[in-house]
């Protein structure tokens, strides 16, 4: 490459390239002068054919092996397809089971000791009912205040005092 930059490698690289030039146009007078471009034109053509026929090779052997790698990776893909799907069917019964006999169980369970909490507290008279009480009394006082009922107390709000 270091020859090619000097000044003796550019005379003779130009000598090349004279020489070169010449003997193609020598090559041209010669065919026409003995008549043999029909003999050229069938030689290029064969040569053109040959040259166009490597790529046509390596565009179907890649089109092979693009073939081939999509038939191997469906030989790799379909077995983990069918252990992710029966995985997934596995997780899906184990989550049901997992809701039959620990959530389902918790919530009848919960839901049966605050019916049975609140059924205590309305029989025993305990929880809100005092403070309900109290609420009542006060918007019946707050009331009479403003004139809107009797001075009788009602009745209904009679809570035994246990």
């Amino acid at each position: 490459m270091q020859f090619l930059r000097s000044r003796n490698g550019q005379i003779i690289l130009g000598i090349v390239g004279v020489v070169a030039v010449a003997l193609v146009i020598t090559l041209i007078v010669w065919i026409s002068l003995s008549g043999a471009w029909p003999l050229v034109r069938d030689i290029a053509l064969v040569v053109l054919a040959l040259v166009s026929l490597v790529p046509l090779l390596a565009l179907s052997y890649a089109v092979f092996e693009v073939a081939r790698t999509a038939l191997a990776l469906k030989k790799e893909l379909v077995p983990v397809l069918d252990e992710l799907r029966e995985t997934t069917h596995t997780l899906r019964q184990t989550a049901r089971v997992a809701n039959d006999f620990t959530v389902k169980p918790a919530v009848k369970t919960a839901s049966f000791m605050m019916g049975f909490s609140q059924a205590t507290s309305v029989i025993l008279g305990q929880g809100n009912a005092r403070k309900r009480q109290a609420d009542r009394r006060r918007k019946y006082e707050e009331a009479k205040a403003r004139g809107e009922v009797e001075d009788t107390a009602p009745e209904a709000d009679h809570v035994d005092p246990r």
